[in-house]
């Protein structure tokens, strides 16, 4: 049941990665087209934390406007770069983002499928009902109950198959017992 539940996790998760790159590659090639000049980038945090957001300007339909260019960093500042303007936002042409959360989303969905497979196979045993006329295994053992007819316990001792004989000169180990004649303790001195 976990197994499928953590596959089900899965899903959820790469289906939003997929819907992520979808909407990062709308933006970044639908909307009127313009050359965007980075004029200003600052880099905000540190480590991990650490993002770069660029501001810049580009014309549009006559008009001078001015925004934040997502997808510029700072090695873009003072270049122009080809962009698709959303509201007051100019989204540079990038695949990067599209190409990883769609990959990483892809690699999700087959160990979702992966993972759901292996958790379907592994519960049969559990999910099953115990044959009728068998009683079920007291509680915290496992199995189904007695053995069917003519399985029972081993015997106590082994005794050899029907015909069998030992070879001639080869005699059978000596049942517990007191020891053979030579054979104890070393005598004392």
């Amino acid at each position: 049941m976990r197994a499928r539940i953590n596959a089900v996790v899965l899903v959820l998760v790469s289906l939003g990665l997929f819907a992520w790159a979808g909407w990062s590659y709308h933006q970044s090639f639908s909307g009127p087209t313009v050359q965007a000049v980075v004029d200003h980038c600052e880099t905000h945090g540190y480590g991990r934390h650490r993002h770069t957001t660029c501001t810049g300007h580009w014309d549009q339909n006559g008009q001078r406007a001015t925004g934040e260019i997502e997808g510029a960093g700072s090695g873009d500042e003072g270049s122009t770069l080809k962009a698709h303007v959303h509201g007051d936002t100019a989204y540079a042409e990038s695949m990067v983002l599209p190409i990883v959360a769609g990959v990483i989303g892809l690699v999700l969905l087959i160990a979702a499928g992966v993972w759901g497979v292996a958790g379907m196979r592994g519960s049969g045993a559990a999910g099953m009902t115990p044959p009728q006329g068998i009683p079920p295994a007291p509680y915290g053992q496992q199995g189904y109950g007695p053995p069917p007819p003519g399985y029972g316990p081993p015997p106590a001792h082994n005794p050899p198959p029907p015909g069998y004989r030992p070879p001639p000169g080869n005699h059978p180990p000596p049942a517990y017992g007191p020891p053979p004649p030579g054979y104890g303790p070393p005598p004392r001195r």
